[in-house]
């Protein structure tokens, strides 16, 4: 399962949605949830009847943005001196 689906979503996503966008099964899915929750990369959120799971380390994934900007810059010659 993909975390990227659930970054791109801030509001979350229920089970039905995330496997709708891949090749699993809706139990398939929830057990990689259960596991990603544990794990503590994504939190869920209850809405009536449903859970809406979002990702919970979303600023260490834009510190990881940056630091492959700079990497990218410093490899290509664009350096920027603070």
């Amino acid at each position: 399962m993909s975390p990227l689906l659930l970054a791109q979503n801030k509001l979350g996503l229920n089970v039905n949605s995330i496997s709708g966008h891949m090749n699993l099964s809706r139990p398939a899915v929830s057990l990689h949830l259960k596991v990603l929750k544990q794990s503590g990369f994504i939190k869920s959120d209850k809405k009536g009847v449903e859970n809406y799971y979002v990702l919970t380390i979303r600023e260490p994934l834009e510190q990881l943005k940056s630091l492959i900007t700079a990497v990218e810059d410093e490899c290509t010659g664009h350096h920027e001196y603070i």
